[in-house]
């Protein structure tokens, strides 16, 4: 609340449970994503207020929605409005079910051969490189060896983080530009 500097949510210590349309686009990314990956069904929820979010969120993946924030900022009658306005949506486009549009961004998106994200791997100084081992520590994707007192990086499962790069003591390891 802009007027008392109190969270509008959440408990007396201001934590809550809202999250709404601010993680909207971070949510529908990982539901495409873990639609790809997985075989069960995967229930998306991140600022769900209109059908259309319904629709989006179906066409990337999800199996079902769930709605949370909107229930508390509209009460109850948000439940109805938001089926309602899916249905719309579905009726108006020449759909009978949310299954026919389900998935349908995976299916377009697999016929786009751009790759909007290029990883690049470290260039392995060896002159400088001292085996201390430091890049295979932080490395998350398990990218590193040490082979012969030096780094190495697999390429296959580097994701260009640069996370080693960033922690090398001697600068043996860099990003090409």
């Amino acid at each position: 609340d802009l007027e008392t500097g109190k969270p509008h949510m959440g408990s007396k210590s201001g934590y809550g449970w809202m999250s709404g349309p601010a993680i909207k686009p971070i949510a529908l990314r990982v539901v495409f994503e873990l639609a790809q990956a997985v075989k069960i069904p995967i229930f998306a929820v991140g600022g769900i207020t209109k059908g259309e979010d319904v629709i989006e969120y179906t066409m990337a993946g999800a199996t079902a929605v769930q709605v949370c924030t909107q229930g508390i900022i509209e009460g109850a009658k948000a439940f109805g409005r938001i089926a309602k306005e899916t249905n719309d949506w579905l009726d108006s486009h020449g759909y009978s079910s949310l299954d026919e549009i389900r998935g349908i961004t995976i299916k377009y998106m697999k016929n786009i051969k751009e790759n909007n994200y290029i990883t690049v791997p470290p260039k392995v100084y060896l002159d400088k490189c001292v085996g201390c081992g430091i890049c295979k520590v932080v490395c998350g994707y398990k990218a590193v060896e040490i082979e012969n007192k030096k780094a190495t990086i697999n390429v296959d499962k580097c994701f260009g983080c640069g996370v080693c790069t960033s922690k090398c003591p001697t600068q043996a390891l860099l990003i090409p530009r």
